[in-house]
């Protein structure tokens, strides 16, 4: 489950084994890499590997570059462009009830990196492509649409909206350096 892969990848990067990536892909298994020299590799994945209480696959340099790169470059559920593709930071404890709370709600196909702590979520692009559920969903923490059809794209705030402080403040820094407002006006926020 999403809940217990979340405790395995935190114990993953607070134990010893100096282990230097962490995933969880639902329905496929969740992902720990470890680097280093051959012989370090070996006896960290071992130890830590003896104290878990689960089937472990082990995946020598070639499949687990090709795994790390699906990861890397969101083809895990192999995103298509009709589809919203949203990148969601939160506290990797927070990931999962993030994920649940969104998926309750709307179609979803989505995985975990950063140990829990980067969401990426695929929705369907209708209506606004999930943003109103998304950014409800995360209270402590940022969502961004990564990708999506450019109509939804002009439709909805790319990033996640800013506290009215926040939004003051960035109003004026983007004044300073653009009092013509000529450089990518409501590319990142509207009326900016």
């Amino acid at each position: 489950s999403d809940e217990a892969a979340m405790v395995v990848m935190s114990e993953a990067m607070q134990s010893q084994a100096e282990i230097s990536a962490a995933a969880h892909v639902p329905g496929q298994g969740t992902y720990l890499r470890f680097e280093g020299i051959a012989i370090s590799v070996a006896a960290r994945r071992d130890r830590f590997v003896s104290g878990l209480k689960l089937n472990c696959e082990l995946f020598n340099a070639e499949p687990s570059r090709a795994i790390w790169q699906r990861i890397r470059d969101c083809k895990v559920f192999d995103h298509d462009n009709g589809r919203a593709l949203w990148r969601i930071s939160v506290a990797p404890s927070e990931g999962a009830a993030v994920a649940k709370a969104i998926a309750e709600q709307q179609d979803a196909r989505y995985f975990f990196d950063w140990a829990g702590g980067l969401l990426w979520m695929s929705l369907a692009a209708r209506g606004d492509g999930g943003a109103a559920i998304v950014r409800s969903a995360v209270a402590q923490g940022h969502a961004s649409l990564y990708a999506a059809p450019k109509e939804l794209r002009e439709r909805v705030d790319v990033f996640h909206p800013q506290s009215p402080s926040v939004a003051a403040l960035t109003a004026r820094v983007k004044s300073a350096l653009d009092p013509q407002g000529k450089l990518n006006p409501g590319r990142m926020y509207k009326g900016v």
